[in-house]
């Protein structure tokens, strides 16, 4: 999910003979912007657990497409972490978190994390001190399909999760230690599990639909301590009316079972609660389960109190707020409920601190923040308090260079949606406008900006969601960083249905912009103050293209529906300079949104597919300015997806980078150089740790932004790095290294000294690594035995080097 956006104009080749790779030096990091402090709006389903001493409250924030957060709450109600933790993290979303503790101990917290075609069941353990043990994260369950809504309990000194793993419910056990003590176990058909222990066994309990014309059904089963099923199968609580959904279990307080709350749609629409008990013998003496009323709606938590149950849930439309309800061990509820928060009230979750205190969390208001409150076994409720504070999100930032300042553009997201937001960066990188520049806070979300430098001032133009499903809008900042349009921006596309994913580009005289229009790709020529030059050109039904501009033409490549990556021209008055689009790529299959530079003599045009494992192969194909193409390259694929490859024309030669996840989900921002001619020229990796996150980075001629987890405000935030390419050139034109050639000369057959006769692509025998390898336009090559000998060597000495620094 790591792009890169580069800006910057091309430039000169040096003379062939003299050509070597650009030594490349980065500074170190500066922020470019102060976290702004913000709620946590959105956020999903929480969870509570206690240890004895401390709770922990668990959720899926919205920040990084889905982390999951935690912060500790003492057991007088006072918050312990106002800035939320993030635990688990991935570049993968994160989803339905829950926790458990063990007494006096450590929690497990355990979420669905979700891939392409699935998900898998992770979990990390936190300690009280709110430190997390398990950084890198525990995969309980993996593998193809799709698994969710892992439950977690305690009991014995070890943890159990439970979840949904299709259409039936599976469990594992797992030590204190954080490791699962067996494979994971299969039981009944259902969906929604919840987990409870009462010191001796477990009960596993699910909703089971039965078909569209029966009622579900509430299935139960008891477990040993090592997840050993007791009952032959599933057992029936309730057959419930119509459909049944958010399930809740726990242990009898007077030690004779468990007591299971859940919540459904009666015949006639009404939501409402049941409770039955399910004793530690297997039986079932709420036949149907205790029906309460219909004023109730979904989200019951039980919390046993030293006689009963506390019962607390959200109201409906018609009752609101968070309501709060006695259940005797006999399944019998007090008349009425207390109501102890008013107004609108999502899901919530709750647990006992052993004495005679319930803490409640829930998602509060229509914008979903995060809060707590206390609840007495007498049903009276404290004063609610805030946790889901945080900081603001970052993503998608670009970037673009006005021959001395850069603007470093992206979306954030602050008080409950996505704005453009904007930095003006010095040539070192450092930032000038340290609070931010708001270009756009209108009304929805405003996502993807993409920015260019048009002479007199940046374009920055974004997809926004005020109005219809998504126009594109327009804002200028100046060189001083004044926004020059009206609050929140002015119209630039506007239509029926989506326009979104718009890129920009601009050679000073020429300014292109490229976007999706529902299903159809367009490109657009602009003049300097963002207003349409002419008319929108279709370029295809297409998946995603993007644009750059050089020499008073814009040159444009894109995904087609089909999978195929293409190309094409157009000159400054709108015309078509190729008669028809050059297929770069007929057999992509699923690749990504294609980047593209312009360098000395034509451009270079970078995409990547997926492979049958899921890998990302970074490829590239050089487009002259006649109009020939080269032969396809494919570059080192990541051990996981990885980002489409972005092209930047600096130090002389095309300066290509992707991001790939290593086997420990450790993200390296790789690099290589590709001559102007098309030959790689050297690679390695530029920057890469566990902190650096996998979306957006952006590079300019002489800077390198991206973002990187910040461990205070604990989300994604952008930094930047000064980066210099420093053409390193040898005296006598030969390699940069030093190195000799083998004694041989170089190797006719395509032996290591040279390269493989007419092999472009990595092929799957050697694991899709590509050799250093020119990119031959036409012939592009010299008949002379001394040229060809020297080209063998300096490609011999690349895929080397290549070799050595991978």
């Amino acid at each position: 999910m790591l792009w890169l956006a580069l800006a910057c104009a091309p430039a000169p080749a040096p003379p062939a003979a003299a050509r070597s790779r650009a030594a490349v030096s980065l500074s170190a990091e500066q922020p470019v912007t102060t976290p702004r402090r913000a709620t946590e709006q959105g956020v999903g389903a929480p969870a509570v657990a206690f240890n004895g001493s401390v709770y922990l409250v668990v959720w899926s924030a919205p920040s990084n497409g889905g982390d999951v957060h935690a912060a500790r709450v003492d057991a007088l109600g006072n918050l312990l972490d106002p800035t939320a933790r993030a635990i688990g993290e991935s570049p993968l979303p994160q989803t339905a978190p829950d926790v458990a503790a063990l007494p006096g101990g450590d929690f497990l917290v355990a979420w669905a994390e979700v891939l392409d075609g699935g998900s898998n069941i992770k979990a990390t353990r936190v300690s009280a001190a709110g430190v997390e043990l398990d950084p890198s994260g525990l995969t309980l369950a993996s593998g193809a399909g799709a698994r969710d809504r892992p439950a977690v309990a305690s009991g014995q000194g070890q943890f159990a999760v439970a979840w949904q793993d299709g259409v039936a419910l599976a469990a594992v056990a797992v030590s204190s230690s954080g490791a699962p003590v067996a494979s994971p176990t299969t039981f009944f058909n259902a969906a929604g599990p919840a987990l409870a222990f009462d010191g001796t066994q477990y009960l596993l309990t699910g909703i089971r639909s039965v078909t569209t014309q029966l009622p579900n059904w509430v299935m139960a089963q008891r477990l040993t301590s090592q997840l050993a099923p007791i009952d032959p199968g599933a057992v029936m609580v309730a057959a419930s009316p119509l459909s049944s959904f958010f399930i809740s279990a726990r242990p009898s307080s007077d030690g004779a079972g468990f007591m299971v709350a859940w919540s459904g749609l009666s015949s006639g629409g009404q939501q409402w609660v049941s409770v039955g008990r399910f004793t530690s013998a297997g039986a079932v003496p709420d036949d149907g389960g205790v029906y309460l009323d219909e004023r109730f709606s979904r989200s019951p938590t039980l919390s046993p109190l030293a006689s009963g149950y506390l019962l607390t849930m959200n109201g409906t439309s018609v009752s609101g707020g968070l309501q709060a309800r006695f259940v005797s061990a006999g399944a019998q509820g007090t008349p009425d409920a207390g109501y102890l928060i008013g107004g609108t009230v999502g899901l919530a979750d709750s647990a006992f601190d052993g004495n005679r205190t319930v803490l409640t969390v829930y998602q509060a208001g229509a914008a979903r923040e995060l809060a707590g409150v206390q609840v007495r076994d007498t049903l009276d409720g404290g004063t609610p308090f805030n946790i889901g504070w945080g900081y603001s999100a970052q993503s998608a930032p670009a970037i673009a260079f006005n021959g001395s300042e850069y603007l470093a553009a992206w979306s954030e997201f602050l008080d409950g949606g996505w704005d453009v937001v904007a930095a003006r960066l010095s040539a070192q990188g450092s930032s000038l406008d340290p609070s931010g520049i708001d270009v756009s806070s209108g009304p929805g979300d405003q996502t993807a900006p993409t920015v260019v430098w048009t002479g007199a001032a940046w374009l920055v133009v974004w997809a926004d969601a005020r109005s219809d499903q998504g126009d594109l809008y327009f804002s200028r900042v100046d060189s001083n960083g004044a926004v020059l349009e009206p609050a929140g921006g002015t119209p630039l596309v506007t239509g029926a249905g989506q326009q979104t994913r718009p890129v920009l580009s601009s050679d000073g005289a020429l300014t292109c912009l490229a976007y999706a229009d529902v299903a159809t790709q367009r490109l657009a020529r602009l003049t300097p103050t963002g207003g349409l030059l002419g008319t929108t050109t279709v370029l295809a039904a297409a998946a995603s293209s993007t644009v750059v501009a050089s020499s008073g033409q814009c040159l444009v490549g894109w995904v087609a529906a089909t999978g195929t990556v293409s190309a094409r021209r157009l000159d400054a008055n709108g015309a078509f300079v190729d008669p028809a689009a050059v297929v770069l790529d007929a057999n992509a299959g699923n690749p990504s949104a294609p980047s593209v530079a312009a360098g000395a003599g034509g451009f270079l045009v970078g995409w990547s597919v997926r492979d049958s494992f899921g890998n990302a192969l970074p490829r590239l194909r050089l487009f002259t300015e006649d109009g020939g193409v080269s032969a396809r390259q494919s570059l080192e694929p990541g051990m996981l997806p990885s980002s489409p490859p972005s092209i930047v024309a600096a130090g002389g030669a095309y300066q290509v980078m992707w991001a790939a996840w290593e086997a420990d989900w450790s993200p390296e921002l790789k690099h290589v150089e590709v001559g102007f001619d098309g030959v790689v020229i050297d690679g390695g990796v530029l920057t890469g740790d566990r902190a650096v996150s996998l979306t957006a980075p952006a590079v300019g001629p002489g800077v390198l932004a991206y973002l990187r987890h910040d461990p205070t405000a604990h989300q994604a935030r952008l930094v930047a790095r000064e980066v210099q390419w420093s053409l390193a050139v040898a005296p006598d034109g030969g390699a940069p290294d030093g190195g000799a050639p083998d004694a041989g000369g170089p190797d006719a057959g395509g032996g290591d000294g040279g390269v493989d006769a007419g092999r472009a692509d990595a092929g799957p025998g050697d694991g899709g690594r590509a050799e250093a390898s020119a990119l031959a336009v036409g012939c592009g090559c010299s008949a002379s035995p001394t040229a060809g000998w020297a080209l063998g060597l300096l490609l011999a000495l690349a895929r080397r080097r290549v070799a050595r620094e991978r």
